[in-house]
């Protein structure tokens, strides 16, 4: 406990002092009008546990409230900001038994939210820069902190209104970070051995046109009720399995395919006729069966 309060109104601080002259804590208004209270020998307690505690800037305006149950928020319709552009912020939680962060929205109408945001706000940014990375992060056999696997976002294109992004899930294998899938330009990628231990199921599309687009599917059927001349959208790398149902004998025109057996298949009159289009500097075709 202080012995002695000692008010110095020249240097606008006071002092609490033990019977020794050793000063226990301090507030002191400074020559730039910030108030510091220090307490070298302790902790320094405010407010009381019943009751919440409101900081301001000296007017009525409230910046910061610490509630009585533990929490800490801005005052209705204000901003709480952790850090400054210098500065890191760091969360410390041991409770593993309850989620160590929360974010709540209590809003009942159907607008997005919670909403996390992570916002790279760059006085120069370019191509190629990563915006925001989320790490995963443990530690190995001799006590180091390492990153087991990140999902990161970069620019792939910063230009106004062609604006591109590409998400990246990275994972360490053999003690070095590898890219095993990334997301760009409209696609998903997988960059290594894709493995599954479940069946693949795809719904079959019915091709009501005449427009062979691989976007609709991999497998694809129609069932013809007329002559038919077919067009075509594939790119290289892209295959779709066609079936077609031509039990009143219809002719089909194909667009330019350059069939296995050499010539266009002859089709079924019941049942269907399976055929095979693949794309590899040009359109490939073959019958199945």
């Amino acid at each position: 406990m202080s012995d002695d309060v000692l008010i110095t109104p020249t240097s606008r601080k006071i002092e609490l002092k033990d019977n020794s002259g050793n000063v226990d804590g301090k507030i002191e208004l400074d020559a730039n009008g910030n108030l510091n209270i220090t307490s070298p020998g302790g902790d320094i307690g405010i407010g009381d546990p019943t009751a919440d505690v409101y900081i301001g800037d000296g007017t009525n305006n409230v910046d910061i409230v610490f509630e009585q149950n533990g929490e800490i928020r801005a005052l209705t319709g204000r901003t709480l900001t952790l850090g400054q552009s210098d500065s890191n912020v760091h969360v410390t939680a041991q409770n593993f038994t309850a989620d160590q962060m929360e974010l709540i929205s209590t809003n009942a109408d159907a607008a997005e939210g919670p909403e996390l945001s992570l916002y790279r706000d760059s006085a120069s940014p370019a191509d190629d820069d990563i915006i925001g990375v989320m790490k995963f992060q443990g530690e190995n056999s001799a006590d180091q902190k390492k990153t087991y696997a990140e999902i990161n976002v970069q620019v792939a294109d910063v230009s106004q209104y062609t604006e591109d992004g590409r998400l990246q899930f990275r994972v360490l294998s053999g003690g070095s970070m590898q890219t095993v899938a990334q997301a760009k330009f409209g696609y998903f990628g997988i960059s290594n051995d894709l493995v599954l231990s479940g069946a693949v199921r795809e719904a079959a599309y019915e091709c009501t046109g005449t427009y062979l687009d691989p976007s609709n599917g991999t497998l694809q059927y129609k069932t013809l009720s007329a002559n038919t001349t077919f067009t075509e959208g594939f790119s290289d790398g892209e295959a779709i399995t066609l079936m077609i149902d031509d039990g009143s004998g219809y002719t089909i025109t194909w667009p330019t395919i350059t069939w296995v057996a050499g010539t266009p298949p002859t089709l079924a009159t019941s049942g269907y006729t399976t055929i095979v289009l693949w794309h590899r500097d040009v359109l490939y075709g073959a019958v199945v069966g």
